[in-house]
């Protein structure tokens, strides 16, 4: 074996580390996350404070991330935002302050994924997800890798202290058995002390099982070093399973953030402006009607907006579009189809995107 001075062997590690985690890798691991839109500005604030009087019952999110443990549910209908929600949680500042008030002087390690049933196998499958969440995991823990992954570990760097070509081959290496022994044998190691918080969204949209896969995380979170905000459709089989676990339905609290979203769109509108000035009463009804027609369905509101937007756009009268607004299905499918007939193909693109990524 070679001799190496202490600077190499310093890079020797981290050259060896990379290589492990990147093994984990997957072309399309972050693109569902990245193509979630984010939150329209000042909506989903509720989240990072009490609950009020004036809102229907809720657990409150603040409080589980600072002290709770186990699972916290974020549930609701399908269009009803939660993907949105989800992004917007995990990349708010906040939830990093107060997961850290609740490891305290314990290392923090957060990990997420974002389920999708139209991308690829690995986006929808166990495999894809535990690989997603080990890749995280390792890379903030390098030292950790050569402990929960001895055998590999030394494989791995003995090919590249020997310059050994091609590369350490971990094409069967991580097979769903390793990838679920390598994040129990992190989750449960005593080396380093850590607090972990996973943020997993969309497991309706996991291709497989709902009882197996929710009974993972049920059992990853039994240690009170580890806990999950999960998201997903209210399926029976997650009723089920997480009825006694803090939960949200998130229909129930974005009335204010739907009418913000309304509101802000149509008024930076100049044409709308000018329908509304010259009739001031007629106006805030159809801001009023789409909030109530919503029913917290958020992908609805995205839609008729854009619709009413493309109206005003053909300079559309208050008239016509309170027939627009009228003609709008109240469920998603007919809407889609009915969308489909009255845009203008120059926005069928963003139609299209838009049924995708939400």
């Amino acid at each position: 074996m070679l001799d190496v001075s202490k600077p190499a062997e310093s890079k020797l590690r981290r050259d060896v580390h990379l290589e492990i985690c990147q093994s984990l890798q997957y072309p399309a691991m972050t693109h569902r996350y990245d193509d979630v839109l984010e939150a329209y500005p000042e909506t989903f604030e509720w989240a990072f404070h009490d609950p009020t009087e004036e809102q229907l019952p809720w657990n409150n999110l603040a409080r589980w991330l600072q002290q709770g443990h186990e699972i916290y549910w974020v549930n609701g209908k399908a269009g009803s935002g939660k993907s949105t929600f989800m992004k917007h949680l995990y990349d708010d500042p906040r939830t990093r302050k107060y997961l850290a008030a609740w490891a305290g002087d314990v290392r923090l390690c957060i990990s997420t994924f974002f389920f999708w049933n139209s991308g690829s196998r690995e986006q929808k499958s166990q495999i894809g997800l535990l690989r997603a969440l080990l890749y995280q995991l390792l890379f903030q823990l390098p030292d950790l890798v050569p402990i929960i992954l001895p055998e590999l570990w030394a494989k791995t760097y003995s090919n590249a202290v020997n310059e050994t070509y091609p590369k350490q081959d971990f094409t069967q290496f991580w097979s769903f058995r390793q990838l679920i022994l390598t994040l129990k044998a992190l989750l449960h190691q005593k080396s380093i002390p850590l607090k972990i918080c996973f943020m997993i969204d969309g497991l309706d949209e996991f291709e497989g099982d709902y009882e197996e896969l929710a009974s993972l995380f049920k059992d990853i979170t039994g240690s009170r070093h580890v806990k999950a905000c999960l998201s997903s459709r209210p399926l029976v089989v997650f009723e089920d399973i997480f009825r006694q676990c803090p939960n949200i339905r998130l229909q129930d609290l974005t009335f204010k953030d739907i009418e913000r979203y309304v509101l802000g769109k149509l008024s930076q509108n100049d044409a709308f402006q000018r329908l509304s000035a010259e009739q001031p009463d007629a106006a805030p009804r159809i801001t009023q009607e789409i909030v109530k027609k919503a029913d917290g369905v958020f992908l609805w509101v995205r839609l008729v907006v854009q619709s009413l937007l493309n109206g005003i756009r053909n300079r559309d009268e208050l008239c016509d579009l309170w027939e627009r607004l009228r003609l709008m299905p109240r469920e998603l499918e007919p809407l889609y189809d009915r969308l489909l007939e009255l845009i203008d193909p120059v926005y069928l693109p963003w139609v299209s995107k838009t049924f995708q990524v939400l």
